[in-house]
């Protein structure tokens, strides 16, 4: 009985520091595309790792005939607030500037010549390891993203 009760004694202190040790130090991240509102696309980004993690920015890429790819950033971010702690859940604004929103409305007069509508969403690991998330965008939410802020 004096062995069995050492014996769980040992091991209620043994697993958890083996478990820790086989866990990564890292950021795990999922980035969820929500929707489109006022010209910004709005996103929700989890981390389920044990270290940070950020949002870069992202990309729309389409192909209208000719291949573009017209850059997003993340809304009013601050140098450090667009990391994502440990175990948490942040939303995030992606915009696009007047440039793209001129490219946006271009490409509107010819909505139906439009191929796949893709957004790429970049983001970085606690450990420095890219990550790109790719979302099919459909018609009407590339409609939306030309609508005033």
């Amino acid at each position: 009985m004096a062995l069995l009760v050492a014996l769980i004694s040992v091991l209620s202190f043994a697993i958890p520091a083996i478990k820790n040790s086989l866990t990564a130090e890292n950021s795990v991240l999922h980035v969820n595309y929500s929707f489109v509102y006022g010209g910004h696309i709005m996103m929700i980004v989890s981390n389920s790792g044990t270290k940070p993690g950020h949002i870069i920015n992202g990309l729309i890429s389409y192909n209208n005939g000719a291949q573009k790819n017209i850059n997003v950033q993340v809304v009013g971010v601050a140098a450090g607030e667009n990391y994502i702690a440990q175990g948490s859940s942040k939303e995030f604004q992606l915009f696009i500037d007047d440039d793209g929103k001129r490219e946006i409305q271009n490409d509107l007069r010819n909505l139906n010549n439009l191929s796949e509508i893709i957004l790429l969403v970049n983001v970085i690991n606690f450990n420095g390891k890219r990550e790109t998330y790719k979302y099919k965008l459909e018609k009407a939410d590339f409609v939306k993203l030309n609508e005033a802020e």
